[in-house]
């Protein structure tokens, strides 16, 4: 069973500091037996606000995987801001489309669901391939497509 979280942003004020700390404090309520999760990333602001949140609650044991889904600058922009937070959590990224340039990886649509829900078809419904069960999916936004 997936858990979701719903985490809404602007992404033109991505990186302003109070929208990283509302997302940092939507990780407050994560239950005990999570321990991994899966987020979408454009920016990495989403990215970046959920590892500043777990290192606050001091949830070492929970890994973050960030699954690109447009630009490749977006994993520069993560790994150079979490060194920042003295971070030790433990993060990855992992790509939905290589090989492509990044505005056809974007604008390429998914029609996922997981249960009855309707996944996002430019974020999240390019995550459901790398989740495992019991993985805590963050929901970003939805585009009605």
């Amino acid at each position: 069973m997936h858990k979701i979280i719903i985490s809404v942003l602007y992404l033109s004020e991505c990186f302003v500091k109070k929208n990283i700390d509302v997302i940092a404090k939507q990780t407050y309520n994560i239950p005990e037996y999570i321990h991994r999760i899966i987020v979408p990333v454009g920016s990495g602001c989403t990215m970046i606000g959920i590892i500043q949140g777990l290192k606050e609650i001091n949830r070492l044991d929970i890994e973050v995987i960030g699954v690109i889904t447009g630009s490749s600058t977006s994993r520069k922009t993560v790994t150079s801001y979490i060194p920042k937070l003295f971070n030790p959590i433990k993060y990855s990224f992992v790509e939905y489309i290589s090989g492509i340039k990044p505005k056809y990886v974007y604008t390429t649509v998914t029609d996922e669901t997981i249960g009855d829900i309707n996944l996002d078809p430019i974020y999240e419904g390019k995550c459901k391939k790398f989740l495992n069960p019991g993985d805590l999916l963050w929901v970003v936004g939805y585009h009605d497509i």
